[in-house]
């Protein structure tokens, strides 16, 4: 959610110079926020449940992808705009096949940065208030002193980390074939 939400708002604040003026004050302002900062927030609204630990982890996840997209679209370099009209592109076409690709290797970079936070959130909301999660997990084998157990759940949480990662790749190398070139090189 975090991601979607990022990459969409990102494409409005980077393709707006006036959206981009008035909304960039507002986003420096909660973009340091630390992510558990909103855990009281979520509980007083959520109690112990999926939405509190929705709270604090999308809040604080969307602001890598947002920025990187916000940067990376912004940074598209004029001529690459020349050639959308030179080919008479409408302003989907140029989005879509122009800004969107110009712009992928730093919205990927924000979504793997957005990503890694958010599983490390989850597990540290899941810790305080979701006997059924994985971080509770990791919690009652410690205090239960079965330091193979707890390990298995960190292992777990890494492996979870690791298929995101690949997944993310996967998915920009499906959508854009020019990103495999772009993450291996010249």
């Amino acid at each position: 959610m975090a991601i979607v939400l990022g990459i969409s708002l990102g494409f409005l604040l980077g393709l707006s110079p006036t959206a981009r003026r008035y909304g960039l004050a507002s986003i420096e302002v909660l973009r340091p926020m630390p992510g558990v900062a909103f855990a009281p927030v979520g509980l007083l609204l959520f109690g112990f449940s999926l939405k509190t630990e929705m709270v604090v982890t999308i809040l604080p996840v969307l602001w890598p992808v947002l920025v990187n997209t916000i940067g990376g679209v912004s940074g598209v370099h004029q001529r690459l705009y020349d050639v959308g009209r030179t080919f008479r592109l409408s302003r989907k076409d140029t989005i879509l096949r122009i800004i969107l690709p110009a712009a992928m290797p730093p919205i990927v970079v924000g979504a793997r940065i957005s990503l890694g936070l958010a599983l490390v959130l989850a597990v540290v909301a899941e810790m305080v208030g979701n006997p059924e999660g994985l971080g509770y997990g990791i919690v009652r084998e410690q205090q239960a002193l079965r330091p193979d157990l707890m390990f298995a759940y960190i292992v777990t949480v890494g492996l979870i980390g690791i298929i995101l990662n690949a997944g993310m790749l996967a998915l920009a190398e499906a959508f854009f074939p020019s990103f495999r070139q772009l993450r291996s090189g010249p």
